[in-house]
């Protein structure tokens, strides 16, 4: 049995994504230019493999992928809870 709050975390997942593409349309640097000593983050580790030319791109691709899939994800849930209802 599905329960709303599980279908508003699913929401949430489509505004992070949202919030990827956001951030590097308005050039965030810890999106577009991480500085170098953030070891751990992921975008520091992408920009170092390859440039930090690539991490625009990879932001927009992953955002709008994520988006998509998040999307489709919450409109599954939400109509299996409905007919659940």
């Amino acid at each position: 049995m599905i329960e709303l709050h599980e279908i508003i975390g699913l929401g949430l997942i489509p505004l992070g994504f949202i919030f990827l593409i956001v951030g590097t349309f308005l050039k965030w640097d810890f999106l577009v230019d991480p500085p170098e000593s953030w070891k751990g983050y992921s975008h520091t580790y992408l920009k170092r493999l390859f440039g930090k030319e690539f991490l625009t791109p990879y932001n927009y691709i992953v955002g709008t992928l994520g988006s998509i899939f998040g999307i489709y994800m919450f409109i599954n849930f939400l109509k299996q809870y409905l007919q659940q209802n």
